[in-house]
């Protein structure tokens, strides 16, 4: 079980909140809206209202505890700025903050951020991704240049295995690459 503190109760902070608890780990999320802390406080370990700009409250959440902290807040950027720096100053392990633009991702990672996600513009890439070749379901992307396809199996698909299976008892090499190309 690891530990993680999220900035920022919007829809995505606390979808990814939920997501953690639901992964069997300790959860801690703050706010700056007391009434939005109030209605989520017995899902998560701990739930705290405050505005995590004050140095002081990002100091009382003892952020050096947690495995990583996601700074989730909204469309402010100016926030998400002072917050990121204020986990950095205070011995994060890890930061993920949130951008929405290519300027906003340099900021944060000089700030001190670990990585910086974009929802909409990862979505947009994994959209692209998936409709742009047959009978893909999903993709993962490891590095630049790996990549883990998930695809349903067909007919030209078990041909192809059949056949993979049969060179690999007559000790052929056949790389899952040259099947790729040859299907996509």
């Amino acid at each position: 079980m690891k530990s993680f503190l999220v900035i920022g109760m919007g829809y995505y902070g606390k979808h990814l909140a939920r997501e953690l608890v639901k992964l069997g780990n300790e959860v801690v999320v703050v706010d700056r809206d007391a009434e939005i802390i109030d209605g989520l406080a017995e899902e998560f370990t701990d739930a705290y209202t405050g505005d995590c700009r004050n140095p002081n409250i990002v100091k009382s959440l003892g952020v050096k505890n947690f495995d990583a902290c996601f700074v989730a807040t909204g469309d402010n950027f100016q926030s998400s700025l002072e917050i990121t720096s204020q986990l950095y100053e205070n011995g994060a392990n890890y930061i993920v903050s949130k951008a929405s633009d290519d300027m906003q991702v340099k900021f944060l990672m000089k700030l001190g951020a670990n990585e910086v996600i974009f929802p909409e513009h990862d979505m947009a890439d994994r959209l692209a991704q998936r409709f742009n070749m047959h009978n893909v379901f999903n993709y993962i992307e490891i590095s630049n240049s790996l990549v883990v396809y998930e695809t349903g199996i067909d007919d030209v698909w078990r041909a192809c295995l059949n056949s993979r299976t049969q060179s690999w008892m007559n000790g052929d090499n056949v790389t899952i690459d040259t099947l790729m190309h040859q299907y996509f």
